[in-house]
């Protein structure tokens, strides 16, 4: 029997298939290596991903606390030990030893100097450095002017009221009756009449800016003026508005005087013109500037 003829085939052998690839391990942190376990496991060591990172953030605390290093007191550390931790934070030697430089406060800022050197030795014992004094006081002092300058514009704005008060029922006798207030004050309370002046009234406003007090000042002013109490007092007080309306009544009821006022010609018509428009003055001070009703 004749053996079977192999005939070579044309199609190329299977390749195997490759065994699968591992998954690849984790990243290995590098404190793994570390043989101290306090170390290794440590969450201050271990926020850091690379020993770079770690060498970095080294050289940044070295260089902020210094090259000697910084000891942190604790409840037990004796005040040397507290003192010297300070100071190597930048407390300086002594509480004088704070210095602003050239810094001046706000211009119209009323500034305590006494208060200042107080700050010094209480910011010196909690161990302030000196950039922190200077943050410290300076936003006091821009803080203080804000404050300043606002009180300012609330005192100005009641003044100004008080005065419009004071015109509208003194007219032209504003600043006599003003002036017999103050007289009469210092004659009551000497002295001290200068810095009562500044005291509350109870409503916000100063004793010298209350209406009521005002007129209380002057009415007894007045009685001590008829009494001779008053060195100095004006010995000829110009009229309130009220007293000018009534004296105004009166002249114009006085036939001599309407003659003088209406006659140009009159020898006394210059005299009347000027007694007529005072007394317009002080009985209507809202109208200043406004012509007197009557013939000149």
């Amino acid at each position: 029997m004749s053996q079977p003829i192999h005939v070579p085939s044309n199609e190329p052998t299977p390749t195997p298939a490759p065994p699968p690839t591992p998954a690849p391990a984790p990243p290995q942190h590098f404190a793994d290596n570390f043989g101290d376990t306090s170390l290794r496991d440590h969450p201050g060591v271990r926020k850091f991903s690379t020993p770079e990172m770690l060498a970095k953030s080294y050289l940044e605390v070295e260089q902020s606390v210094g090259k000697k290093g910084l000891v942190l007191p604790t409840e037990t550390s004796s005040p040397a030990e507290v003192r010297a931790a300070m100071t190597a934070l930048g407390c300086p030697e002594a509480p004088t030893a704070y210095s602003t430089g050239d810094w001046a406060p706000p211009e119209g800022l009323p500034w305590d100097a006494e208060l200042a050197d107080g700050m010094r030795e209480d910011a010196w014992q909690v161990g302030v450095n000196n950039t922190q004094w200077n943050q410290l006081v300076k936003g006091l002092a821009e803080r203080q002017h804000v404050q300043h300058q606002k009180s300012m514009g609330e005192y100005q704005a009641q003044l100004s009221e008080f005065n419009s008060q004071l015109e509208q029922k003194y007219g032209a006798a504003k600043n006599q009756r003003v002036e017999l207030a103050r007289r009469t004050a210092e004659t009551i309370f000497g002295a001290d009449a200068a810095v009562i002046q500044f005291l509350d009234v109870g409503d916000g406003r100063p004793f010298g800016n209350s209406p009521q007090l005002m007129d209380a000042l002057i009415t007894l002013g007045e009685k001590m003026q008829e009494h001779d109490l008053l060195s100095g007092a004006p010995s000829t007080p110009i009229p309130t508005g009220d007293q000018a309306k009534a004296e105004l009544s009166r002249l114009m009821a006085d036939p001599a005087y309407v003659k003088a006022l209406t006659d140009a010609n009159d020898m006394g018509h210059k005299a009347a013109v000027e007694r007529r428009d005072t007394l317009y003055r002080s009985s209507y001070p809202e109208q200043q500037g406004a012509a007197a009703p009557f013939v000149r």
